[in-house]
């Protein structure tokens, strides 16, 4: 034994240590269970928001749910179209990236990030993000229709894609297709 330390000693510490830890332990479980709850009214909060068109409360909300889960591309997307709403464009195509790093495989996406660099006349780049969602959902008549109105505005053909984007259903692209490509 050490010098001063008796077996009632030692066992008196132990059993700090292992009430401390209990505590811990405690404190982490009930730390977790507030911040899962915490997250869900985030959302509920951040989703009632954006409804009644509050983006920047909306948006407040949503970075806080970031915090407590920086992994959710879904949040980043919202957040994302929250932005885009008030026009913040550089802020949108940033979160719209970030979702798209954590889940590159939703063409939607890349049609929203496509869409905020078209908003910022980002013709060249919007057509690229496009061309990604066409790749992935070669289905979406609203990407070729998206495409063919970027293309348009730097005096490119448009007459592909407005026909697949017709030829999939889409009407408006079907009125241009008629009006400048037959």
């Amino acid at each position: 034994m050490g010098k001063g330390l008796d077996k009632d000693t030692i066992k008196t510490e132990d059993t700090r240590d292992m009430k401390t830890l209990f505590i811990l332990i405690t404190l982490s479980i009930i730390a977790f269970t507030v911040q899962s709850q915490s997250a869900e009214e985030y959302s509920i909060s951040a989703a009632s928001k954006f409804k009644l068109k509050d983006f920047n409360g909306a948006i407040n909300d949503y970075t806080c749910l970031l915090e407590l889960n920086p992994s959710s591309a879904e949040t980043y997307i919202s957040r994302g179209i929250a932005k885009d709403s008030l026009e913040f464009y550089n802020g949108a195509i940033t979160d719209y990236t970030s979702a798209i790093e954590i889940e590159p495989t939703k063409s939607i996406y890349y049609f929203y990030r496509g869409k905020a660099k078209y908003k910022r006349r980002l013709y060249s780049l919007a057509i690229l993000d496009y061309n990604k969602a066409i790749e992935i959902d070669p289905s979406n008549a609203v990407y070729y229709y998206a495409k063919g109105l970027a293309k348009a505005n730097l005096g490119q053909d448009v007459c592909v894609d407005f026909g697949k984007a017709a030829k999939l259903g889409n009407q408006e692209a079907n009125e241009f297709y008629k009006k400048y490509c037959d």
